[in-house]
């Protein structure tokens, strides 16, 4: 039996950093023993390295969880391989603390205004409030 092959795509500015670190070991218990865990922190030497390598990468994938930052954000090459992993029917979630994997249909990616490409981003699962004031609006 093959593994299955789940890639955790994650902002830069997030690697090494504690959260990330509880986000990818609580991935690789959620997908148990026998898959395999892609880290592109480890996976890629370069950002050059991951525009030669990443389009080949994306075709071998079982599934993309997605690892924000712990505010919440992501940068364009996270929403470049989301895409890609969907135009290839690749399923696609998102890891929510306190370490619960959410499907695409159940989070929302918002652009934010002025971002720039490590920021492009926010990702929030759509059972959690934006901010006060959304709430607020919305009662």
């Amino acid at each position: 039996m093959t593994p299955v092959t789940v890639y955790v795509a994650s902002p830069v500015a997030a690697y090494g950093t504690p959260y990330r670190a509880r986000a990818l070991a609580a991935i690789r218990r959620e997908v148990g023993p026998d898959a395999v865990a892609i880290d592109p922190a480890i996976l890629f030497a370069s950002n050059e390295d991951w525009l030669r390598t990443w389009p080949i990468v994306v075709r071998t994938l079982d599934a993309l969880v997605i690892v924000p930052g712990a505010d919440r954000t992501i940068g364009a090459g996270v929403l470049r391989e989301v895409s890609d992993a969907l135009a290839y029917g690749v399923p696609v979630s998102l890891w929510a603390p306190p370490g619960r994997l959410v499907p695409w249909a159940r989070f929302d990616v918002r652009g934010i205004p002025n971002g720039s490409a490590s920021m492009a981003a926010w990702v929030v699962p759509l059972d959690v409030p934006t901010s006060p004031t959304r709430q607020k609006a919305n009662r």
